[in-house]
């Protein structure tokens, strides 16, 4: 029937906002709030961390590039008599900088490939697996050691770091490849190497301070 020319009100069907009714809305406006959050926040750290990941390969390509080019390309030997005492070479610098940067599975990696495709751009040499083991090491040990390093970033801890990684890579493993593969004596090798690294070891830790001081200003997100 019509009240007033109206039509009536149903009240079974409009639902009363009372006390409770509006706390119950409130608490399901809040939880919405928070799970579109949460899914905001979960993509957002997805996408930052695929970002990160393309940044790292980026960077590691660009390393094994640089390590090849300076390895192959721009490195030579100095002859004393027609045999090499000591031999310029700046490709483990690269290395060096991929593990304290990237890590030390980048690192790694990143020795691994510029030796293997360093051969298959411009082999120095019969291939021999175990300068691809020095590889790996010369960007895996630096990798393990820079936690150290970013402690107190001084000259003297970056030595601390480049020394025995060298001495390691250097002046034991390389002599005896070069024992293994030509058949001598495995103290024959060692002073020319270990004279060699007396002359780079300072220039490569120059090298790599001077590097990552400018990586700190290029790419702020690296660690």
């Amino acid at each position: 029937m019509l009240r007033d020319g109206k039509l009536p009100l149903n009240e079974g069907y409009y639902p009363r906002c009372n006390a409770a009714s509006a706390a119950t809305y409130k608490r399901l406006l809040q939880a919405s709030i928070l799970f579109v959050a949460a899914l905001c926040h979960s993509k957002r750290k997805e996408v930052l961390f695929l970002s990160n990941k393309i940044r790292n390969l980026s960077l590691a390509g660009l390393f094994v590039a640089l390590s090849i080019v300076l390895a192959r390309f721009f490195a030579g030997d100095i002859l004393l008599g027609g045999t090499s005492v000591l031999r310029i070479s700046f490709g483990p610098v690269p290395i060096y900088l991929s593990g304290m940067l990237l890590g030390p599975v980048y690192g790694a990696i990143t020795g691994i490939l510029s030796d293997t495709l360093g051969y298959l751009v411009k082999p120095l040499g019969p291939y021999f697996p175990g300068f691809t083991l020095n590889g790996a090491l010369s960007g895996l040990i630096p990798a393990l050691l820079v936690k150290y390093y970013r402690e107190k970033e001084s000259w003297t801890r970056l030595f601390l770091i480049v020394v025995p990684t060298e001495i390691i890579t250097s002046v034991l493993l390389t002599p005896l490849w070069l024992s293994m593969m030509m058949d001598k004596a495995f103290i024959a090798f060692i002073p020319s190497n270990l004279i060699s690294r007396i002359f780079l070891i300072p220039v490569y830790v120059a090298l790599i301070k001077t590097a990552l001081k400018f990586s700190k200003q290029a790419i702020p997100s690296l660690k």
